[in-house]
């Protein structure tokens, strides 16, 4: 989902249904779980705030949590963009 926020590091668009998303860096201490884990950002979705992983072509997306650990899924990704904020 694209949200305008003045915390939002980048933005990109999901290719396979063409929505677009923003995404801020996680809290350090408030996230450091979903960081140690390798999910470093909050990406606006439909259903809320949800931990990934922005790259260059891909995210990784943390779905949903079990005992045995995180579901994430694999979103290809294009007009990746990441903001200056210098």
């Amino acid at each position: 989902m694209y949200k305008i926020s003045e915390k939002n590091i980048g933005e990109f668009v999901e290719v396979d249904h063409g929505l677009s998303f923003t995404y801020t860096d996680a809290d350090p201490v408030k996230d450091r779980y979903f960081i140690g884990e390798g999910y470093p950002h909050l990406i606006d979705t439909v259903g809320g705030l949800r931990y990934g992983l922005v790259k260059k072509t891909v995210i990784y997306i943390v779905v949903d949590e079990i005992d045995a650990g995180l579901v994430t899924e694999k979103w290809q990704i294009k007009k990746h963009i990441i903001y200056n904020k210098g």
